[in-house]
């Protein structure tokens, strides 16, 4: 698997753009959230809407959504590929079209469309898991698995926010089936080890939310939190979704060198790849 990082800013970021992702599973070429972005990240990494195979939606803030009308206007009025792999929890995908899509997308000349019309929509239950499997390697496999956090509390209720444990192993009939490596992509959360840090130990790479502003908005983990963590989790932890302007006028270069001091892998940067 290959991760490109379109985008690592939080969702104001004028410099590192919207934090989205690439995910390449042998060929087959996921978008881990499709924020506004979305197109001019792809351009600068010389993508293009017809490139990609799916897309994985954490929740529904417009930095994370905010492309996909982009998306499945391109893709519908190209029939020559197929409709595009909408992964998605259960817990979502009713409002992504009611709240958010359907204003954009349901009037067609002579017709009333619907989210199943741009996309090949994969709904993923509570608990549960979808298998992938490799283009060029039949015993190779990713089990991607939602993992739930608290972003925002909305008055009593929890916003739906899901991110994405990927464990990249082989089938049952493989030799190698019993090896195993786990990418843990958090989405957007507040710090809150104690609910995700089982994860944070099954994991051997973790995409962190950070946020590095001179407030808090505990609606997002803060990098002086997350300083805190244990320095296991740390030093297999990179950090993304941060602000253009970090506290203290630190610069970016400042922000990696103190990262890596304080024992983490450092901030992700745009156009970034990692070699899983």
């Amino acid at each position: 698997m290959k991760l490109t990082v379109l985008g690592a800013g939080s969702a104001f970021s004028m410099n590192q753009y919207q934090s989205n992702f690439l995910l390449d599973f042998d060929g087959y070429k996921m978008l881990f959230d499709c924020g506004s972005d979305i197109r001019w990240a792809m351009h600068d990494v010389k993508l293009g809407v017809n490139d990609i195979n799916a897309i994985y939606i954490s929740h529904l803030h417009a930095d994370h959504i905010g492309g996909l009308e982009w998306v499945a206007l391109n893709r519908f009025f190209n029939k020559s590929l197929p409709k595009v792999d909408l992964y998605i929890s259960e817990y979502l995908v009713d409002d992504l079209w009611s709240d958010c899509l359907k204003g954009g997308l349901s009037t067609y000349q002579g017709a009333v469309l619907g989210l199943n019309d741009y996309f090949n929509v994969i709904v993923i239950p509570e608990n549960g898991t979808h298998t992938l499997t490799s283009l060029k390697n039949h015993y190779k496999i990713w089990n991607i698995t939602p993992v739930q956090t608290v972003h925002v509390m909305s008055g009593y209720k929890i916003m739906p926010s899901f991110g994405l444990m990927i464990d990249s192993t082989y089938t049952s009939d493989s030799s190698l089936r019993d090896n195993h490596y786990k990418v843990y992509i958090t989405a957007d959360t507040q710090y809150s080890p104690y609910q995700i840090r089982d994860f944070y130990a099954q994991a051997d790479l973790i995409l962190e939310d950070c946020e590095t502003s001179n407030f808090k908005s505990h609606v997002h983990a803060h990098y002086e939190d997350l300083n805190k963590l244990e320095i296991e989790f740390k030093n297999k932890m990179w950090l993304y979704h941060y602000n253009d302007q970090p506290w203290g006028g630190a610069d970016l270069d400042a922000m990696q060198q103190m990262a890596k001091h304080d024992g983490f892998l450092g901030f992700l940067t745009q156009g970034q790849i990692i070699e899983i």
